[in-house]
């Protein structure tokens, strides 16, 4: 009998098994590299809003000064924004600036001075 040169069948179909669940790994990976992103991006957007109501905050005159919240859609996505204020003394005052999105927090806090 005279040798084929070549692959059999069960050999390619096990190659291709193996490729296949290779193939799926990568591409469970690639979804959770995308949720990643999405993630990033909303602590991203909630980092720059709490900044913006921060320097907000700063600007106002020193006895306008108290603590609220508001929400606002980006991306598709609602975040909420609170931010409350106390007196340390009767020249300063600490604001504590939270906001939410999708289940998560970004918060800070700063002392603003007269």
């Amino acid at each position: 009998m005279k040798k084929k040169n070549g692959f059999t069948l069960v050999e390619v179909l096990i190659t291709l098994v193996i490729l296949c669940i290779g193939l799926l790994g990568m591409a469970q990976l690639m979804v959770v590299g995308i949720r990643s992103n999405v993630v990033s991006k909303q602590i991203t957007t909630a980092s720059v809003a709490m900044q913006d109501k921060m320097e907000q905050l700063r600007n106002e005159r020193f006895n306008a000064i108290c603590s609220g919240s508001d929400s606002f859609v980006r991306n598709g996505f609602s975040y909420s924004r609170s931010w409350a204020v106390s007196n340390v003394n009767a020249n300063t005052k600490l604001v504590t600036i939270s906001v939410c999105v999708d289940g998560r927090t970004v918060s800070s806090s700063t002392l603003i001075g007269e």
